[in-house]
């Protein structure tokens, strides 16, 4: 059973929007569905062997922290979405710098 990891119709979705905090990998935690397989979406996820889907499913939970918003007082212990985010636009801002 392929429960529990995403499913996209588009790559323009998750893939190009959410570039900081997903793998850059998206094989490794979600399908994409061709045009041709969206009236078939159940028997396209049945034929990904079990180990895969469980990998992926483990991915998906580890990507949580990463994708969730932490209360600005707590200790979770974890760089949440808005660490990730300010991490990334530094990164960028520094980059866009060095090419002056």
């Amino acid at each position: 059973m392929a429960g529990c990891i995403p499913v996209f119709l588009s790559e323009h979705s998750a893939y190009s929007q959410y570039q900081w905090y997903l793998p850059a990998r998206p094989e490794d935690w979600s399908v994409l569905l061709k045009p041709d397989q969206w009236d078939r979406v159940e028997e396209v996820l049945a034929r990904i062997h079990s180990n895969a889907v469980a990998k992926m499913r483990d991915t998906v939970i580890e990507l949580i922290p990463r994708i969730s918003y932490a209360h600005p007082d707590s200790s979770v212990g974890f760089q949440d979405a808005v660490n990730i985010a300010l991490i990334e636009l530094t990164k960028r801002v520094r980059s866009n710098q060095d090419g002056l």
